[in-house]
C-alpha cells in the first residue's frame, strides 16, 4: 500500500498523485483560495505515499493558480503513536500562523485524526471554518471530513493476481499496478 523499492519486484498500490490531485481539485471546487497540505519530510529518494499525495495536490493546485503551501514533519515518530498529537499540535500551530491562513488543508499522511482533534481544540471547526480533506478512512471524525479511499480489498485481490502471473512467468519484466482511488465526500 506505501510506494515500495523502485529497483526490485512487482508492485500494486494506489495512484498516490492522483489521490493528491483529487484532494486539490475537491478543495479548490469548493471555493478554496490558498491551500496547504501536510505531508512528511522526504527522507530518502523514492518518496513514500504521503510525498507523492502531497506533489500531486501541490502541482495541481500551483497549475489551476492557486497558491499552496506545505507542512512537514519527519516521520520519525510514525511508528510512536503517543507522540502523533503533539505533533499535530505543532502542525496546527504553525498553520494558524499562516497569515493568511490557507481555507483549504490536505493531510496525506496517518496524522488526520489527531490534526482533526487539533484543529478543533483550536477552535478552528473542519468544513464550517476551513475545507479539510483526510487521506485515510477516519469514518467515525466529526464533522466528518472529506476522505481519500484506496480500495484496500481490490489492490489486495490484484497483488495475489500478480504473485500468481509473477510464478508462471518468472522472467517477465516488473510490473507496477496503479489502482485509482476515491474521494469520499459526506
Amino acid at each position: 500500500m506505501q510506494s515500495g523499492s523502485p529497483s526490485f519486484g512487482d508492485h500494486v498500490q494506489p495512484d498516490h498523485g492522483l489521490a493528491g490531485r483529487l484532494a486539490a481539485k475537491h478543495l479548490i471546487r469548493q471555493g478554496c483560495q490558498k491551500l496547504c497540505c501536510v505531508s512528511y519530510t522526504p527522507l530518502t529518494d523514492a518518496p513514500p505515499f504521503s510525498q507523492t499525495r502531497a506533489l500531486g495536490f501541490k502541482t495541481y493546485a500551483e497549475l489551476s493558480g492557486i497558491h499552496c503551501t506545505t507542512i512537514t514533519r519527519s516521520s520519525a515518530s510514525e511508528n510512536k503513536p503517543q507522540e502523533s498529537q503533539p505533533v499535530a499540535k505543532q502542525i496546527v500551530d504553525e498553520f494558524n500562523k499562516m497569515n493568511p491562513r490557507p481555507d483549504g488543508l490536505f493531510v496525506t499522511n496517518d496524522l488526520s485524526a489527531f490534526i482533526h482533534r487539533e484543529l478543533i481544540n483550536q477552535g478552528i471547526i473542519p468544513q464550517k471554518d476551513i475545507q479539510l480533506v483526510i487521506g485515510t478512512d477516519d469514518f467515525y471524525l466529526n464533522p466528518q471530513p472529506a476522505s481519500i479511499h484506496i480500495f484496500d480489498q481490490q489492490i489486495g485481490k490484484h497483488a495475489v493476481q500478480a504473485l500468481l502471473w509473477r510464478i508462471k512467468t518468472p522472467d517477465m519484466p516488473q510490473i507496477t499496478c496503479s489502482l485509482k482511488p476515491k474521494l469520499l465526500i459526506p
